[in-house]
């Protein structure tokens, strides 16, 4: 069974790369570092990121259709506006209820760091994008606003940052957890806050977590204390809901020098009862055994297994080649 499993996932990796859709040469202004994805079963949507050489945001929107291949740029770099959110990296999207939203991102750098905390919803109709403000703010200096926790007063905002994670719950409530950028003061650091919005009420909860940066996890001896992940930020989308839980995989905190650590602590999220766990690991399938920093796969899978990675290895390889040629272009400039 397992043979089969990791013969059917060569498979599919096999197709994604016959499958790959590389954009037309007069098209590859598109391609943007730190870009936004984000999509539906056979399109996905691109946003903002960085011009390559200039490192000034973007806030263009292209769809790219997979089958047939097909690139249609939805809308052109432009100023912000009423209509129009403001070019970004980092920020975080949700599907709920035929519409996607995008919250906060960064729009400065290392040595200007400034996070957003606005809200946007977009409708995509054919090839008509259509932007609407939600909530929050045009100043990229926010910090959050903890009125009431559990509560969903007028003032609950959560503060600008990016790399949040985020999730949707089975009654289409938005989930963002985290992120680096402002807590209750203008000081940026990891945030381990954890908030909720009602695209009805439209009002934001705020659901646990702390109000200042850079919070240790807190992991209980006993029934008195609550778990809480510590403050942390998440480069790449690093969870799985399943069953009404959000399980939070690998993430990472910096300093005030900018150096990186990795977390790799497992935690849940309970949404039914606002309940975090440690040491928590979703469903998989396999045989496997784990040991305190080790993970044997049984002898049947281990063959497939590598199979697997090789050709994951050609994959990310090829794409991590186009990436680079295509900063070589003059059109990203």
């Amino acid at each position: 069974e397992g043979m089969v499993k990791h013969l059917i996932l060569l498979a599919t990796m096999l197709q994604m790369i016959l499958a790959y859709c590389e954009p037309p040469s007069n098209q590859m202004q598109y391609w943007r570092q730190r870009r936004m994805a984000f999509g539906s079963e056979g399109v996905t949507y691109y946003f903002g990121g960085d011009r390559p050489r200039s490192r000034s945001r973007v806030n263009e929107l292209w769809m790219e259709r997979h089958n047939p291949c097909e690139w249609t740029l939805l809308q052109l770099n432009a100023p912000p506006s009423p209509t129009r959110p403001r070019g970004r990296s980092g920020g975080s999207f949700w599907f709920a209820s035929g519409s996607w939203y995008l919250f906060g991102g960064s729009v400065g750098n290392q040595n200007d760091q400034e996070f957003l905390n606005d809200l946007w919803k977009l409708d995509v109709d054919g090839k008509t994008a259509n932007w609407t403000w939600i909530a929050g703010s045009t100043d990229p200096s926010t910090s959050g606003s903890y009125a009431q926790i559990e509560g969903d007063q007028e003032q609950n905002a959560p503060g600008g940052r990016c790399y949040s994670a985020s999730w949707v719950s089975d009654d289409d409530l938005l989930y963002l957890f985290a992120g680096y950028g402002f807590a209750s003061t203008q000081s940026p650091g990891n945030l381990n806050d954890l908030w909720k919005f009602d695209p009805k009420l439209q009002k934001w909860s705020w659901l646990s977590g702390s109000p200042y940066i850079d919070q240790p996890s807190i992991v209980p001896n006993d029934s008195s204390q609550v778990a809480i992940p510590g403050g942390r930020w998440f480069p790449s989308t690093s969870g799985i809901l399943v069953q009404n839980c959000y399980y939070l995989g690998m993430s990472v905190t910096l300093d005030a020098q900018w150096n990186m650590a990795y977390n790799r602590d497992r935690w849940m999220y309970n949404i039914a009862s606002n309940v975090w766990s440690s040491d928590a690991v979703p469903p998989h399938y396999g045989e496997r055994k784990d040991t305190t920093n080790n993970r044997e796969l049984s002898s049947d899978l281990l063959i497939p297994a590598m199979l697997t990675l090789s050709l994951l290895g050609i994959v990310i390889g090829a794409i991590v080649m186009k990436a680079k040629n295509r900063e070589r272009d003059p059109l990203l400039a």
